[in-house]
């Protein structure tokens, strides 16, 4: 099982230049450079088992992925905004995947949650 020694969480983007392009357009580069952007959030001084630390962390998580989706997806037009949205949307998914804290995962989905330290 994968756990993480530090209060922090890599946001990652990876994104081939030619798959941004447009059917019938130019490729924005001559190859297919890959391009990388990450962002690291700390949350070492947030208590991610209640509900008001994993809603702070919630918002540093897509603060941060819509910053690297937006440095590797930059020109929105009408189309690739689907790209970075579908970027942010799994760069969310898997940082709160790697925090693994139920109220981060319940805050994901949806879900309500009472603080979890209180039903333990």
């Amino acid at each position: 099982m994968k756990t993480l020694n530090k209060a922090a969480v890599a946001v990652t983007a990876l994104g081939l230049a030619l798959a941004l392009s447009v059917p019938g357009e130019a490729a924005p580069l001559a190859s297919a450079e890959t391009l990388t952007r990450t962002e690291v959030v700390k949350y070492g001084d947030l208590n991610v088992a209640t509900t008001a630390g994993a809603a702070m962390l919630y918002d540093r998580i897509r603060t941060a992925a819509s910053r690297v989706c937006k440095d590797v997806i930059p020109n929105v037009s009408a189309r690739n905004r689907f790209e970075r949205m579908t970027c942010v949307r799994e760069l969310m998914d898997t940082a709160v995947k790697d925090v693994n804290r139920p109220a981060l995962t319940a805050l994901h989905e949806g879900r309500a949650t009472d603080d979890l330290t209180a039903q333990r």
